[in-house]
């Protein structure tokens, strides 16, 4: 039973090794309640499993560097059917899931976004237990049926004591220059190496804030983005982007499948057609920006 909370090392350790946008609740304003305990919206946290020791390792505070609520996550040392575990403050966009009985655990998932993320940041304090760390991770991937696993790219850092509120910065690495279909951050209030160490119970971490950046500009995931259509897609040449209205300081920014940009057009009218032609048969993404702010984005395939 000792290794049932034990999983978020190995989850964390598999996807580290093996594998600015605002992201969903990005700065913990909003909570769910369930069977007693908290969640903060649009993420997932072990409460679920701490809960059967009466314990929860997530907690909402009213200890904020914006709004009114920051997300605290706090290792804790927990006893369960007579056995004694660490169990880390962790907020993660995936799934996951955790079988007591055969202390095994199951992970997948995150946001979807077809774009490729440049870097992460936010704001933290953190006060760590016996030289501990806490940790943020992140990485794009895609995982289409019938196709492998492709990891694309990945960053992570490792943040230290602060008693104020401070900015950190996670840089993604790519691995290749595949298109991605889902995003994910796993934010953990201790490191991987430490999990086991029963002297970093207490490491508490308070987050707020966070974004995450494109090549392209700052999306807010959540937001219910403007009214867009694309004929045909897909194209032999000629593509149109149609809008429901004229905008101000609005931009269409395409890229290819590496992530660079190709085109960049100012588009104010209702809609924008262009030729193709030139360009290689591929997946090109697209990002219809308003000042640094993406307003709609996806793709489109040119035959």
């Amino acid at each position: 039973m000792k290794n049932i909370i034990l999983f978020i090392c190995v989850f964390f350790s598999t996807i580290l090794f093996g594998y600015g946008q605002q992201v969903p609740n990005s700065d913990f304003e909003e909570w769910i309640e369930i069977s007693g305990y908290q969640n903060p919206l649009y993420w997932n946290t072990p409460n679920e499993f701490t809960n059967l020791a009466s314990t929860y390792v997530v907690d909402k505070s009213n200890d904020s560097y914006s709004g009114e609520y920051s997300a605290r996550l706090e290792t804790k040392l927990i006893s369960f059917l007579s056995q004694e575990f660490l169990a880390p403050g962790l907020i993660t966009l995936a799934d996951f899931n955790v079988d007591i009985l055969t202390q095994t655990f199951s992970y997948s998932g995150g946001t979807f976004l077809q774009q490729n993320v440049q870097k992460l940041t936010g704001m933290y304090k953190y006060q760590g237990m016996a030289n501990d760390s806490a940790v943020v991770l992140m990485y794009n991937f895609r995982n289409r049926e019938g196709e492998e696993y492709d990891t694309i790219g990945r960053g992570y850092t490792y943040l230290h004591n602060t008693e104020e509120w401070t900015q950190f910065t996670v840089n993604m690495k790519y691995l290749n220059g595949h298109v991605p279909d889902t995003f994910n951050i796993l934010i953990m209030s201790t490191t991987d190496e430490g999990i086991t160490d029963f002297t970093h119970a207490g490491s508490i971490m308070f987050v707020d804030s966070l974004a995450i950046h494109t090549n392209t500009g700052i999306l807010n995931l959540w937001e219910k983005p403007i009214t867009l259509h694309i004929y045909p897609n897909p194209t032999n040449s000629v593509i149109t982007f149609e809008t429901d209205k004229a905008g101000k300081d609005r931009k269409l920014i395409i890229s290819d499948p590496t992530g660079k940009i190709i085109l960049r057009l100012t588009f104010i009218e209702k809609t924008i057609t262009f030729d193709l032609s030139g360009y290689s048969s591929s997946l090109y993404t697209y990002s219809i920006v308003e000042g640094n702010r993406i307003v709609n984005s996806g793709s489109f395939i040119k035959k």
